[in-house]
Order: structure tokens, then sequence, then C-alpha cells
């Protein structure tokens, strides 16, 4: 399925489709740009071969005049994909339904669902195949917060962490030798 991305040639079909956290995370802890900038490079290079991408409303979560910012202006238009399809939106509406039912009585955690790019991650997964991959962790019992993997989980949406997609990957940052 061709997915609207403005007006340009469809991207190619992604496996991963990345949240937010996974940059957060990456940035702020392990792969900090100037510990691996590997990471990210290898991030460009695989978005550029349709192995990883995120949507456009990921893209506007990220800190602005961060260094997040500034590296996901660099980005190709093609790795944040637009969630601007009539697919993609048809899911969001059915995820936001599955929200907005028991178990997840508090209009809190319905509001913060719906404020985030947490719906539009895995409405795109749902519409293109792919996985979501994130490090949010499962929370089933939770009455106050929809995470997303107990999302997917409802609709069957595959979901992984960016470990796990590294080594699907055969990602390797290797130090060079001099």
């Amino acid at each position: 399925m061709a997915l609207d991305v403005g007006g340009s040639v469809p991207p190619l079909p992604v496996r991963f489709i990345l949240d937010t956290n996974v940059f957060i995370e990456a940035r702020g802890r392990y792969y900090a740009f100037d510990i691996c900038p590997a990471f990210w490079h290898w991030l460009a290079a695989h978005g550029d071969v349709g192995d990883v991408a995120s949507v456009d409303r990921v893209k506007s979560e990220l800190a602005h005049g961060s260094e997040l910012q500034v590296w996901a202006r660099t980005m190709p238009a093609a790795f944040f994909r637009s969630t601007n399809d009539p697919t993609v939106q048809l899911h969001v509406q059915q995820l936001m339904q599955w929200a907005a039912a028991p178990p997840y009585p508090t209009h809190a955690a319905k509001a913060d669902f719906a404020s985030k790019a947490d719906a539009s991650v895995i409405a795109y997964a749902m519409a293109t195949g792919a996985t979501v991959v994130t490090l949010e962790r499962p929370a089933p019992e939770s009455r106050t917060v929809i995470k997303i993997p107990d999302a997917c989980l409802a609709f069957g949406v595959p979901v992984v962490n960016t470990f796990a997609m590294l080594r699907v990957l055969g990602a390797r940052f290797d130090l060079a030798t001099t």
C-alpha cells in the first residue's frame, strides 16, 4: 500500500517503525551523539533502504531546539512517514475506540494516549505490516496508562525493543582500529 508522503514518490515499505522513546532514550543514555554517532548513521542508512522509519508525529514530539530535533531535520523526509493517509487514520480511530473502552476508564489515560504519537506509530504499523519498536514495557493491569505493547497485543501488531531490532538487522557498532 502506498502511503501519502506529500506528493512525492511513495517510500519503500518499512520493517520497523520507531516510537519517540527510542530516540530520546538512545540520545540520553546509551547512544548519545558524542559517544556513539554510529547508531545515528546506522539509522539513516537503514532508513534509506526501508528497514527503519518513524512517523511525522514522532518528529513533532522531539524537543524543539534539542540535538534530536536538529538530527531529525537532517534526515530524509521519507524517514518520518506521513500519517495523513486514510488507512492509517482509520486504524488510529480503531485504536482510540479500543482505548475508550474498559479497562481504561480514566479520562487521563485516554487523553494521554490520544495526545501522543503512540496511536499513530501503531496505526502506521497496522497499515503497513511493520513491527513497532519501543522501550515501553507492557502494563496490562494498569487502568491509568495505556502502553504501546498492550495496544499492539490487542491488535496483533508485532512489537520489539531497540536491541531486538538491532539484532534482527545485524547492527554492529565496532570501534575503528588505527
